[in-house]
């Protein structure tokens, strides 16, 4: 699913909330390459990864090491991913 579906689908599902504004100020976890990935019990951790910022070209000489640790709960991804109107989301621990 691509990154700006998966906002939208949270839009509809969730409005009036800060999860839609902390999504995209964390964009980057999701459109870089070459993160480092570990997961333990239910949550992936993400820390860093390679891309250029989310208002820039693809220029070569806008590419930037990320500075940034991620952790995922893993079963509210899945289920806003698979399921049509997703319900039993822990909307408070999706992106921690």
């Amino acid at each position: 699913m691509p990154f700006a579906d998966m906002v939208g689908k949270i839009e509809n599902l969730k409005k009036g909330t800060g999860l839609i504004a902390e999504l995209k100020a964390y964009e980057t976890v999701f459109r870089n390459s070459n993160p480092l990935v570990t997961q333990e019990g239910e949550y992936a951790y993400l820390v860093g990864g390679y891309g250029t910022p989310i208002d820039s070209t693809q220029d070569s000489s806008a590419y930037q090491t990320f500075g940034q640790v991620t952790k995922i709960y893993e079963p509210s991804v899945i289920r806003l991913i698979t399921e049509a109107k997703p319900t039993s989301i822990d909307w408070d621990n999706i992106l921690v």
